[in-house]
């Protein structure tokens, strides 16, 4: 959902951006075109399926023989008989390296796709100047916060925006991001966001004044909302009348019986709880009759979800990974709107629980989550900024240049980022088609975002449109809007401070450009609906609008094909460190894998994926 802080765990930003100082010297031009458009020639980006496997294949052995991968996990195909996936990942001299990851598909010993990322001509001392100690005081003083989990920092080699490596210290810490220090040092090299926005049978009317039921237990003379009664234990926690409570069970704290939300008879008058509790409850099952996916983890390990308030997390919505949440095993947590509404639509919970599918489906297979992707790319010479032309040679940003490439901005935004929440979006809307009578008004299936979230006097405006992207602005004060193409795509500017490259909040989309209040932790939620517009048309059928090209949809008789597409691309074949292009190269590979080259699945996802640029 839409990106709030997230009361007393903080504030989030993707990358560090400081206040630029004066240069001590001219910034560095980075090196020659690399693969899949990023502009640092040490990665190797891949998204090869078919024919395109046989000039990677012997990559592949060299990098298993000589070390660069080590295989880290093996499960046989749960859809297609005879198939295997194997998941690799990246060392350099016995340090991980951040972001490197493939994963390959086989059939019978033959390989049929391979998707990942490969970073070459590593150069880095991988002897740290710093003990362990040390590492958890630099990260402290990074964080300004103390760290979450008692094990020791993790050694990991990391790739900077400039195309050289690190050797850093990183861990979890307080406020919901992962730090990485410099091994050498201490000092900051980088932070990640880590968190993501967006029995007996009682019954219990939710905040629409729709009756649904509720599954709770009787435990100590009331009612708790623990459902029993699915393989994966649901729990909803109430913590809006304590601080302290949100912040225990949002910081990896132990839950307990009084978190519970209770009733005294079963007849539930808590909207809030009743939305959200059923609503896990209803996605639960949407995920198991669909994908045989059993609850968010494939193991039915409990799934708790926490109710809060405007105080401690306004108009939001989070999933929050471990080892945060109650327990440090993550959970869903449900603001509430500043005008008192809680944040508990059916898409809004199953966006959320989506986050959560997503973290560890990846988690299992490559040993992280869906994390920061950064591609590096060239933008326009110039920009268009209020009507003027800024050029990237002769244009400061608080007196600090732009980093250029012969004269060109370069740009960056988090294309994994984008797809997790697109993703999310996706499986939140496929949610409502199953349970909800499409139409328009509330608690109508729809292709919109947010829409079903009350306010005085109405309905909210919907945060995101899959089917029409382009109708909303991303901000209120920008001209900007949601792109329906690649091409439009936001992305940001680069400056260099102190010989370090940052990211200045300067968006550019084509030869435009604007200078933001924020960045969306690098247009997360802005891009997304990139890849949730191809999703639309893969189904529906009709027009993008941006390259007029056409799809012939599956039909809504047909929607779970597609769903199953998609769901099959996260669960099997995406790498942690996915870009844009390497998410349509794994969609078209999973549609080709489930309904063959010439089913109609196959092309819609094809045609889908052309008409948005990818």
């Amino acid at each position: 959902m839409k990106r709030a802080a997230l009361a007393l765990v903080c504030a989030f930003v993707v990358l560090v951006f400081t206040q630029p100082r004066t240069l001590a010297q001219e910034p560095q031009l980075l090196p020659g075109v690399g693969v899949a458009g990023d502009i640092r020639s040490s990665l190797l980006s891949i998204a090869a399926s078919s024919e395109e496997t046989r000039r990677v294949i012997p990559l592949m052995d060299q990098w298993l023989t000589d070390g660069t991968l080590a295989r880290r996990v093996a499960y046989d195909d749960p859809d297609v008989p005879g198939r295997r996936h194997e998941v690799f990942v990246q060392y350099h001299d016995g340090i991980p390296v951040y972001g490197g990851d493939v994963t390959r598909q086989t059939e019978r010993g033959v390989t049929l796709s391979i998707f990942g990322t490969v970073y070459s001509d590593i150069n880095v001392d991988v002897s740290p100047r710093l003990t362990s100690e040390e590492a958890i005081e630099a990260l402290g003083r990074a964080s300004q916060s103390t760290r979450v989990t008692a094990a020791a920092p993790s050694l990991m080699i990391l790739p900077t925006l400039d195309g050289t490596y690190e050797l850093t210290y990183s861990a979890p810490m307080l406020d919901g991001r992962t730090y990485f220090v410099s091994a050498k040092d201490g000092q900051l090299v980088q932070r990640v966001n880590n968190i993501k926005y967006q029995s007996a049978v009682g019954s219990g009317r939710g905040v629409l004044g729709d009756l649904k039921k509720v599954s709770a237990t009787q435990s100590g003379g009331a009612f708790r909302t623990r459902d029993s009664l699915r393989p994966a234990t649901i729990l909803t926690l109430d913590s809006r009348s304590s601080i302290a409570t949100f912040t225990r069970l949002a910081n990896g704290g132990r839950w307990v019986d009084a978190d519970l939300a209770a009733d005294a008879d079963n007849n539930w008058t808590d909207p809030a709880i009743v939305d959200a509790h059923a609503y896990m409850g209803w996605v639960y099952d949407y995920y198991y009759r669909t994908h045989r996916y059993q609850g968010l983890d494939n193991r039915n390990s409990p799934m708790i979800g926490v109710v809060a308030n405007s105080t401690t997390l306004p108009d939001n919505a989070a999933f929050v990974p471990p080892p945060y949440g109650p327990d440090g095993t993550g959970g869903m947590f449900f603001g509430e709107s500043s005008t008192g509404y809680p944040m508990t639509a059916l898409d809004a919970v199953a966006h959320e629980l989506t986050h959560g599918v997503i973290t560890f489906a990846l988690a299992q297979r490559t040993g992280r989550s869906l994390g920061l992707s950064t591609p590096l790319e060239f933008g326009p010479s110039a920009v268009i900024v209020g009507g003027r032309s800024f050029s990237c040679t002769t244009t400061t940003y608080l007196g600090v240049p732009f980093f250029c490439n012969n004269g060109r901005f370069v740009i960056v935004s988090d294309h994994a980022g984008a797809l997790n929440e697109g993703l999310a979006d996706i499986f939140g809307t496929a949610v409502e088609f199953v349970y909800e009578t499409p139409g328009s008004g509330p608690q109508r299936a729809d292709y919109l975002i947010g829409e079903d979230i009350p306010r005085p006097g109405g309905f909210s405006a919907p945060i995101r449109s899959l089917d029409n992207p382009g109708s909303l602005p991303v901000e209120l004060s920008t001209r900007f809007r949601y792109p329906d193409n690649y091409a439009r795509r936001l992305e940001f500017a680069l400056v260099v401070s102190n010989g370090r490259l940052l990211v200045s909040p300067l968006a550019i989309v084509g030869g435009e450009g604007e200078i933001l209040a924020a960045d969306d932790d690098l247009g997360v939620h802005w891009n997304s609906t990139v890849i949730s517009h191809a999703f639309y048309l893969a189904i529906q059928g009709g027009q993008n609008r941006t390259s007029g090209r056409t799809v012939q949809g599956v039909g809504v008789n047909n929607r779970s094909q597609i769903e199953q597409v998609f769901f099959r691309a996260i669960r099997d074949l995406i790498p942690s460190g996915v870009t844009f292009p390497q998410m349509a190269a794994a969609l078209r590979q999973a549609a080709n894998d489930l309904y063959g080259a010439s089913g109609a699945p196959t092309r819609a996802v094809d045609q889908a994926l052309t008409a948005v640029g990818l």
